[in-house]
């Protein structure tokens, strides 16, 4: 049985850790989970998720972020989460293609928008252990709707700050007139 090296750091977020792998858990853009009827395409995080004390996981690059509900002892759940994804880790399918009913339709293209964050919020917002997520844009109202997830997801600062410099660095990259909202 290969040894897998996990490496646990703590996050902005008090009841967030990450876990840094050897290997990359997700391809792509962040992915979150806090209920596993959404992530049965990926046993690593419904098995994470089957920890009790665990209320999400966040998959981006080499990372996965867990967070524990209020009240929970990272020293609790520690040992199941380290056991399940070396469990797992063998047979996780970073890309965690989803299937059809759980894409989103989005309106317009949102690639601009994605490269942009891409460039300029979203390595600062994964070095907490988190990720901001574009769901739609509308060209004609100019509203951008996003969803923070992983420690984002929990931080009163991404309802507010975070929020504001997101908009503030599309408004001059991208559109003026573009007004984001949280769903």
């Amino acid at each position: 049985m290969q040894t897998i090296d996990i490496i646990v750091e703590p996050t902005a977020h008090p009841r967030a850790r990450k876990l840094i792998l050897d290997r990359d858990v997700r391809t792509g853009n962040g992915i979150s989970f806090a209920d596993a009827a959404t992530c049965k395409h990926v046993p690593m995080a419904v098995a994470l998720l089957g920890v009790a004390g665990v209320s999400d996981v966040h998959f981006a690059g080499n990372v996965i972020t867990v967070t524990t509900a209020r009240g929970t002892d990272w020293s609790v759940v520690d040992g199941p989460v380290r056991a399940l994804v070396a469990e797992h880790l063998t047979a996780h399918d970073p890309a965690m293609t989803p299937p059809a009913e759980l894409v989103r339709a989005t309106v317009g293209n949102t690639a601009v928008i994605d490269g942009i964050l891409e460039q300029t919020i979203r390595p600062y917002i994964r070095s907490h252990g988190g990720e901001v997520e574009v769901l739609e844009y509308d060209p004609v109202s100019k509203r951008l709707l996003v969803t923070y997830q992983g420690t984002c997801g929990h931080c009163p600062a991404s309802t507010s700050g975070t929020l504001q410099v997101i908009q503030q660095i599309l408004r001059e990259e991208f559109d003026p007139e573009i007004h984001l909202e949280i769903v």
